[in-house]
């Protein structure tokens, strides 16, 4: 074995420790998350970019390790180049009853992330969630757009953005259906115009209530308008003539039943020679039950009247809220059969609602059952008197007969029982509410 002469040997520990001591400052280990890892990370505080034809890397400039410098001019993230995490927010929306194709968006203030600022906001908008198109809405959390058109569903999205118009995040998406009030100038004569004050309005009011039922507009609680609905339950009414000021009008209808639905009100203010119209009123259902009290287990008939093949959502109210979904008759008419073994011994509500077409009603007027150990069924002998002349006899039996076994229309009492058509149930009803 020969041996390494003594000026080559303290040579390459010479050179050894050179290395150690270069390589000292650049002591690095791996990192890992569950999205990526990075290996042998070695801080260079030079910069400059080195590309390919495949690639660029773009590399920091400033201290080497990872932090924040502000001045009035400038903003750095040293160290590794990272992005920010996006700012997380919330959007709301509502469409404004009182004003034509106007949707109020408010959204919650974003978390800063990283120390960016938030300069503002834009708004996108659009008939599809992936096609919006963006406005400045400055630096507010709200934003009232107008200038959209009624009964079109639209997609609202809020960009927040720092300075450069730098996107830092997105809110959730959400839709709205503005359907408000339209307010259009007064003209033309009109349905008994004459000789009204030059000063003075009017209001259009239009919407669903059931086929073929009086409706009737109430202004501060007096009657001043009725009109029949329409077989798919469609109306309108015109009042003119107002004076400028502020008026509380109602709407309500009522069915073949003798069943009165919600008045369904709502405020106009009357300015010189505008008429307002009010439309895309949704009459709440009606709602009845065949028994004032019923046997523990035995079914109790409830039943409404709503718009032609309107969904109906029905509630029975116990410690448990039991809900149904019904679809209405061609003529409006409903009725659920409801089994009452699931509800407790005491006293019940039930309650509906419709929807239709994107449009759901307020809720209906509440009625009240006992569920109890006997079954009392309500004896109205006006049910069975078809054509109110205070008597069941032989001309309502005739009146029954025609319709038998088939479905009435909504004007018709012949259908007693409210289950869709008029049979042998029918018959026994009005034979037990028999006058002569």
């Amino acid at each position: 074995m020969k041996h390494i002469p003594s000026r080559i040997f303290f040579g390459l520990c010479a050179l050894v420790s050179m290395a150690l001591v270069y390589t000292s400052p650049y002591v690095y280990a791996d990192l890992t998350s569950s999205n990526f890892n990075i290996l042998s990370p070695i801080l260079n505080a030079g910069g400059g970019n080195t590309t390919s034809t495949n690639f660029g890397l773009g590399q920091s400039i400033g201290q080497s390790v990872i932090g924040t410098s502000t001045s009035s001019n400038f903003h750095v993230l040293s160290g590794f180049q990272y992005y920010t995490q996006p700012v997380q927010f919330t959007l709301l929306g509502t469409s404004v009853a009182t004003s034509t194709g106007t949707v109020s968006l408010q959204w919650t203030t974003p978390v800063v992330r990283n120390g960016l600022p938030i300069v503002g906001y834009k708004l996108g908008v659009g008939t599809t969630p992936y096609s919006l198109t963006f406005q400045d809405v400055g630096a507010n959390t709200s934003f009232v757009k107008t200038g959209l058109t009624n009964n079109v569903q639209y997609f609202f999205m809020v960009k927040a953005v720092t300075t450069g118009d730098a996107p830092l995040g997105f809110s959730n998406t959400v839709s709205v259906t503005p359907t408000g009030t339209t307010v259009t100038s007064g003209g033309g004569g009109g349905g008994g115009g004459g000789g009204g004050s030059t000063d003075s309005g009017g209001v259009a009011v239009s919407g669903m209530a059931y086929p073929n039922t009086k409706v009737t507009l109430l202004k501060d609680g007096a009657i001043v308008s009725t009109v029949v609905a329409d077989p798919g339950a469609g109306f309108r009414m015109t009042v003119s003539s107002l004076a400028p000021g502020t008026y509380i009008f109602g709407v309500y209808t009522q069915d073949a039943n003798g069943l009165k639905s919600p008045t369904y009100t709502f405020p106009v203010t009357i300015t010189k020679s505008v008429t307002v119209t009010v439309d895309n009123i949704f009459l709440a259902p009606t709602i009845g039950v065949d028994s004032s009290e019923v046997k523990q287990g035995d079914p109790i008939g409830i039943f409404g009247t709503t718009a032609p093949n309107a969904t109906v959502t029905l509630h029975v109210h116990s410690s448990t809220d039991f809900t149904n979904i019904i679809a209405a008759s061609s003529v409006g008419r409903w009725f659920k059969q409801f089994d009452t073994s699931v509800l407790e011994l005491g006293d019940h509500v039930t309650y509906s609602r419709s929807a239709q077409n994107d449009q759901v009603t307020d809720q209906s007027n509440t009625v009240a059952f006992v569920v109890g150990d006997q079954t009392l069924k309500n004896t109205n002998k006006n049910r069975s008197d078809l054509n109110n002349d205070g008597s069941v006899n032989i001309i309502d039996f005739s009146m029954l007969l025609y319709y038998w076994n088939r479905t009435p229309p909504v004007t018709s009492k012949a259908d007693i029982n409210k289950s869709g058509i008029v049979d042998i149930i029918d018959l026994s009803i009005m034979l037990y509410d028999w006058t002569g």
